[in-house]
């Protein structure tokens, strides 16, 4: 899992080859991995800067012989204070895994932070955001080990 401070890499340059080792360290994990669950906060409508720019780095993947994350299953969860952020980002999502060529799972989840979800604690008490989030989890899984993806 790479969050927050894992993912304050350098702005990504494509003509300059210069990787940071976090850099290096989330093209690998990205590079290796059977599926990916992306999740951004809806910042003013959009996906926040900090995973965009992240995501920007799948480009370093252009050659390999999966190219970018071509079948790979592709989990997006978006959250933001209101559903009109909260959806929108998710749908920027979805385009971004099309564009990389990952197979995005049927469920996405948009989850509005203005809703009481979290206890005072931070665990999550919402039935239906809980519900949503382990089909997610299943739907990824089943993917990956049938490899419907790549179908």
């Amino acid at each position: 899992m790479f969050a927050g401070p894992d993912l304050e890499l350098p702005m990504y340059e494509p003509q300059s080859l210069a990787r940071t080792p976090a850099a290096l360290e989330l093209v690998k994990a990205l590079r290796d991995a059977d599926a990916v669950v992306v999740a951004s906060p809806g910042y003013h409508g959009a996906v926040s800067g900090l995973v965009k720019n992240a995501l920007d780095y799948i480009e370093d993947l252009r050659e390999d012989p999966r190219v970018y994350l071509d079948n790979t299953p592709w989990g997006c969860i978006s959250c933001a204070y209101g559903w009109q952020a909260a959806v929108g980002t998710l749908g920027q999502l979805r385009s971004i895994g099309h564009a990389l060529r990952a197979w995005p799972t049927p469920l996405g989840v948009a989850i509005n932070s203005a809703e009481q979800i979290w206890s005072d604690s931070g665990e999550l008490t919402d039935g239906p955001v809980r519900d949503q989030l382990d089909l997610l989890a299943t739907q990824l899984l089943n993917f990956a080990v049938s490899g419907t993806g790549a179908q």
